[in-house]
């Protein structure tokens, strides 16, 4: 569909990158196991917002400027976002009418009307006859409960440079185990079988990856070199590409009886893949996350053939929404977390939850600690400061510790990073909660 193609774009832009949109479905099956308040009630804000228009903030109008033709050049992304023939401005109140009377439709008529009533007609309409179908996804939880894993075989001392070295490298054999070994499509059945393992003796996660065993993970351990990093092939023995997906948006809430949920949603690329549909709905342009054949990217690793396009299949994806429990309590909410912000996500959760398992670090020490990251591409990249929004990066110690370890360092501003939430219940009970600082500057 691709490689076959002569539109380099066509798993980016237009209905050939649309993937069936499973959220709603999730949504109501949630709604349908643990919801208080009538559906139509989760509407009602969403609804209003929609249509009495709110204010364009800076990390929008900056993505809109990146391509300020595309949304005067279609009708009806011109009708919210340039009403007057000119894009608007950070400040300006923009107006989602059409996408207010879906929502109302939806709340009024259920999930079903958007898989087989009028607003699926207008989806169908909308991918210009093309209808893509795809089925459970195997999404990354298990990459970063996976690093947790070969991690905790290390004694941990808070801010040791050798620590942060042992967590980078459980990390790079989470990312080569992620890119060599996905499993195709994962049944209910198989998943309502699936094993619950522990980690730390806090940490339960239900989990179908062979990742997770001991045998597994202490394998990985006993490579790890505290006196240097390796070769990107050292830790992806296939030499298959680390897919690199794109933007989501996460929340995470809780409640006074414990029910949380951490939750993490996308379309993709900015904007998705271009195409609104008459009902104000942007498709997304999920079909670019799976792989293609006979790909490479720059580095020379090949795309992984368990991530190219199959019937009944998702692609591959960062999202690796996370709840933590208390096993020395019976079981109690302690921390629910997850973030955005495409391949970034894996080592921003896992950070998270190395910060407060390994070291109990409030939620707000947590969002405000230097970040790095590293997919096994061609350097590993440590966060600088930007003490506009109050984030120290990493010292020059520490830089210079992981160089004399051959590590490739590179830098990145903080908010080009991931993003997330975090949510702590204490012993007491008390919650206390942080947004990561990296989103706050959008708004």
């Amino acid at each position: 569909m691709y490689t076959n193609s002569s539109n380099p774009t066509a798993s980016i832009i237009g209905g050939l990158s649309v993937a069936i949109p499973g959220e709603l479905r999730g949504w109501e099956y949630l709604h349908k196991r643990h919801g208080k308040l009538p559906w139509k009630r989760l509407f009602e804000h969403a609804i209003r917002v929609a249509r009495d228009g709110f204010a364009v903030h800076a990390r929008m109008a900056l993505k809109m400027s990146d391509s300020p033709k595309f949304f005067t050049e279609d009708d009806l992304w011109a009708e919210v976002y340039a009403p007057n023939g000119t894009l608007v401005k950070e400040g300006d109140i923009i107006y989602q009418k059409r996408y207010a009377n879906a929502l109302q439709k939806l709340a009024e008529y259920g999930a079903d009307y958007f898989y087989k009533g009028e607003i699926a007609n207008n989806i169908i309409k909308a991918y210009k006859n093309h209808r893509i179908f795809s089925t459970s996804t195997p999404s990354s939880g298990s990459s970063v409960l996976a690093a947790l894993k070969i991690y905790e075989g290390f004694p941990s001392t808070f801010d040791s440079d050798l620590s942060l070295h042992r967590l980078i490298q459980a990390n790079k054999f989470a990312y080569g185990q992620r890119a060599n070994h996905l499993k195709g499509p994962i049944s209910v059945t198989q998943l309502s079988q699936a094993m619950f393992l522990h980690l730390n003796t806090k940490l339960i996660r239900h989990s179908y990856s062979e990742f997770l065993l001991e045998s597994t993970a202490a394998a990985a351990r006993l490579k790890i070199n505290d006196s240097t990093t390796c070769e990107n092939d050292f830790y992806n023995s296939r030499n298959y590409l680390v897919i690199d997906d794109h933007g989501t948006c996460h929340l995470a809430a809780a409640d006074s009886n414990c029910m949380a949920i951490s939750l993490t949603t996308t379309i993709n690329l900015v904007w998705g893949s271009r195409v609104m549909t008459d009902d104000g709905i942007i498709l997304n342009d999920e079909m670019d996350d799976f792989s293609s054949p006979n790909s490479t990217n720059a580095f020379g690793y090949a795309a992984s053939p368990a991530n190219y396009i199959e019937p009944y299949k998702r692609p591959q994806s960062s999202i690796a929404s996370t709840i933590v429990e208390d096993l020395d309590r019976g079981g109690e909410l302690r921390m629910v977390t997850g973030a955005s912000g495409g391949s970034h996500i894996i080592s921003t959760t896992l950070q998270y939850i190395y910060h407060r398992l390994e070291h109990g670090l409030g939620p707000e020490e947590i969002v405000r600690r230097p970040r790095w990251h590293d997919q096994l591409g061609n350097s590993t990249v440590l966060e600088w400061s930007n003490t506009g929004v109050g984030l120290i990066g990493f010292s020059n110690v520490t830089a210079s510790y992981l160089f004399s370890l051959n590590y490739n360092i590179s830098y990145e501003d903080p908010l080009d990073s991931s993003d997330g939430h975090i949510i702590i219940r204490d012993t007491s009970g008390q919650f206390h909660v942080a947004t990561d600082p990296r989103v706050l500057t959008g708004f």
